[in-house]
């Protein structure tokens, strides 16, 4: 740990020249440092991938398959992440709002056996204020909740650990309710995958003394975090982000309705 501690947003930064067809030594570079710290910052120059056919090229250079969509992705089943008028179903959802997001990993409301593996998020257009994004290795997270007791670790391994509701829609049913654990080992990879969110509305957690305890530690970890080390901070610039295996993350409140950011879902881990 005390080597990714040192770690700072400018290590992880990586310049990519041509996102369309990135040549080896970026991708090597991608996949290295997403092996290290489960996610690697980058920035492209003249905003390229704003072009969502070259972010989709940029993407399937980079060997993601199975690009995940949802009720709100576009047609492409890529997100675009921005205000939406809250008539509207978007902006129903806190992400297509200017609301601050608590930690998270996204798609936590999917089966546990299917998950979202990696992602990337890229800003096509800065908010002209707020909107600071964190991100958070899990493997961290996990590290230090062994080291304070590995029952907490048991606990939020348990397949009934955490219960995400139904998803409605018009009184209709889109989404039924995923129990699941929090953390597990990926069959497909044999890696430590996270499925949390930090919401408290409707989500449901065992009552047990077990499952209190260790989920009061896992709260008190990631509330405790104004000057963690651990935490990547960017406000994410025109041109810039983020590849990384569905680490945690949150974001800050903005007011500007014009920022757009492109986020992409995918079945496999970085680089496998």
């Amino acid at each position: 740990l005390s080597a990714l501690e040192a770690l700072t947003d400018d290590d992880l930064m990586l310049e990519i020249e041509n996102p369309a067809e990135p040549d080896k030594a970026t991708i090597d570079s991608i996949f290295a440092n997403c092996e290290l710290a489960n996610m690697t910052l980058f920035r492209t120059a003249d905003n390229r991938l704003a072009d969502r056919h070259t972010f989709r090229q940029f993407m399937s250079a980079l060997g993601f398959r199975n690009l995940r969509g949802h009720l709100l992705a576009d047609d492409d089943d890529i997100s675009t992440i921005t205000p939406s008028d809250r008539s509207t179903v978007k902006g129903e959802y806190i992400p297509y709002t200017g609301k601050a997001l608590n930690w998270h990993t996204d798609g936590y409301y999917h089966e546990a056996d299917n998950p979202i593996r990696s992602m990337t998020l890229y800003c096509a257009r800065q908010a002209s204020s707020g909107g600071e994004s964190a991100f958070l290795d899990p493997d961290i997270i996990y590290i230090r909740l062994r080291d304070q007791n590995p029952d907490y670790i048991r606990a939020l391994m348990r397949p009934d650990a955490m219960t995400v509701p139904a998803n409605t829609l018009g009184g209709t049913e889109i989404r039924p309710a995923r129990t699941g654990p929090v953390f597990m080992v990926d069959p497909a990879s044999d890696k430590l995958s996270m499925r949390y969110t930090a919401r408290k509305v409707s989500i449901e957690w065992p009552e047990d003394d077990q499952m209190i305890a260790a989920r009061a530690a896992l709260e008190g970890l990631l509330s405790d975090s104004d000057g963690d080390p651990m935490i990547m901070r960017r406000r994410l610039s025109a041109g810039e982000g983020i590849i990384c295996n569905n680490v945690l993350h949150k974001r800050g409140e903005f007011s500007d309705p014009t920022r757009v950011l492109y986020r992409g879902r995918f079945s496999n881990r970085v680089g496998d």
